[in-house]
């Protein structure tokens, strides 16, 4: 006993802001006292899983990792527990499938029993007070909306319009790095204004300048929200910790992070709707044609629409602008990658002409390289979560109904029966002599029906930024890179790296 609390009191001491960034220190040792009464849980054919700890569940495992590292945690229990295991968010027990045999049969094979989205949770309900949105309804409010933000952003993505805007966006990103010599990553820095300005021109056709205040409070919104972990970080999922001293502040800002972000959304829904001229130039005037044509609809209503372009910012941009982050990582690791795809996109674009869209399919070593880098960092590398539809058996366990589930995605990129040499960079397993190729195993956006809805829109910002930063530069470095990156619930954010930037003639 004495042991677990020492364990405790140093955690807080070390790690206040560990997942939640207000820090759990309370129950911390709230649970440390009653360690002799916790439990495993389940019993009969239940998956096995660790220490189930009173009120925080499993989330202290995680903290103890470090402020920086939870993402650890998924590895230890696919390694620890196997392909199915039980862990638990809070009181909420939680199924990670890992593997991706597993992975296949549970969301490709029984995708009628996993298709659904725990909408129950406490987090969820907090910010879907003025609409369900896309990315956690399930049923019919998931099948129509879903359907069309989907078709919605792949034209959007392919229009002349929308290239054009990515392309002057690039220009402004190669300028700054120009001028500073080096890349780096920090919240709020020139490549997640250019992700987030390109994202935020797609969905409401509004294209936000560098110095606008609205694009500074989007970035504030956004951080806040990857920063303090989402609705299914510890804030999020255990009730108590918005009454805490500690937890109460940080909860809240959560909260209004999602709060702030609807609220602008929303309103350039109706202002929209008052300038709509009836050719459709975003995502939001998709919904907004649907709305017209389905006024009794509440899949539709001005609160759902904000809230799906919520969606797509906060499941969007962030990721986005890390992949490209990640991938100049392992591109200046491996200088004869760079060279190699530097030469590729000299032969197809020149060392001037502005990289198209139409040149991607063109750039198979450029491709494989951002493929390669998706894999091994695996920036999202557990699943949007799904929720079982009825009792179901998974390798000899049996899952109740209702049961929240996740897809360890990273550990289908890493699965040693999949992938040679899975811990290496090496973009050569994407290609099959100049063609581009896709091991089954290879998921960065999910799996089956509930893949990201926006991953044709991601794949092109990050081509052509990518593309388009080997095309104007060398990247060096005498620092020893670091691939390990600050970890969240859910993500992994590249590390603070200062990478050499030299003008390409």
């Amino acid at each position: 006993m004495e042991a677990a609390v020492d364990v405790a009191a140093k955690w807080v001491e070390e790690n206040i802001t560990v997942l939640t960034c207000g820090g759990i220190s309370v129950l911390v040792l709230i649970a440390s006292t009653l360690y002799l009464t916790c439990c495993r849980g389940g019993g009969g054919r239940a998956p096995p899983g660790p220490t189930k700890w009173p009120l925080v569940g499993s989330f202290l495992n995680m903290a103890l990792l470090g402020r920086d590292k939870p993402h650890h945690f998924f590895p230890m229990i696919h390694k620890k527990y196997g392909q199915i295991a039980r862990i638990y968010f809070g009181q909420y027990p939680v199924i990670v499938v890992s593997g991706y045999n597993a992975i296949e049969e549970v969301f490709v094979k029984q995708e009628e029993n996993t298709i659904d989205r725990p909408s129950f949770v406490p987090g969820v309900k907090a910010v879907k007070r003025i609409g369900r949105g896309v990315l956690f309804a399930s049923g019919e409010d998931w099948a129509g909306p879903g359907k069309l933000l989907r078709s919605s952003l792949a034209t959007i993505v392919n229009s002349v319009e929308y290239e054009t805007i990515l392309t002057e966006e690039i220009k402004i990103l190669i300028d700054d790095f120009s001028k500073a010599g080096q890349i780096s990553f920090q919240p709020g820095g020139t490549i997640e204004k250019a992700v987030l300005t390109c994202r935020y021109a797609a969905i409401t056709g509004k294209r936000l300048a560098h110095t606008d205040p609205s694009l500074e409070r989007l970035l504030v919104y956004l951080d806040d929200i990857s920063r303090y972990g989402g609705t299914f970080s510890p804030l999020a999922i255990v009730p108590l910790l918005k009454y805490l001293p500690f937890t109460g502040k940080a909860y809240r800002n959560l909260i209004g992070a999602y709060d702030g972000l609807q609220a602008m959304l929303k309103a350039e829904v109706e202002d929209r709707k008052q300038n709509y001229e009836g050719r459709a130039q975003s995502v939001l005037d998709f919904f907004l044609e649907e709305q017209k044509s389905n006024p009794e609809s509440t899949h539709y209503s001005d609160g759902n629409i904000a809230v799906s372009l919520e969606e797509c910012c906060t499941a969007g941009e962030p990721p986005i602008g890390w992949t490209v982050v990640w991938a100049v990582i392992y591109a200046t690791a491996h200088p004869s990658v760079q060279t190699k795809c530097q030469e590729e996109i000299d032969k197809v674009c020149g060392k001037s002409r502005p990289v198209k869209f139409s040149d991607i399919d063109k750039l198979p070593n450029v491709r494989a390289a951002v493929y390669e880098t998706q894999r091994l960092v695996t920036i999202v590398h557990i699943s949007a979560p799904h929720s079982t539809t009825t009792d179901m058996d998974l390798k000899g366990f049996h899952i109740p109904k209702d049961t929240i589930i996740f897809n360890h995605i990273r550990s289908a990129h890493m699965d040693e029966t999949q992938w040679k040499n899975p811990q290496e960079f090496d973009p050569s397993r994407f290609l099959d002599g100049n063609s581009v190729k896709f091991p089954p195993a290879f998921m960065p956006f999910g799996i089956g029906a509930r893949k990201c809805a926006g991953s044709v829109v991601a794949e092109r910002e990050v081509m052509m930024m990518f593309a388009s930063l080997l095309q104007a530069f060398t990247f060096s470095s005498t620092d020893a890179m670091n691939y390990d990156g600050i970890g969240t619930v859910a993500g992994i954010r590249p590390p603070y790296t200062n990478i050499t930037v030299s003008r390409r003639t």
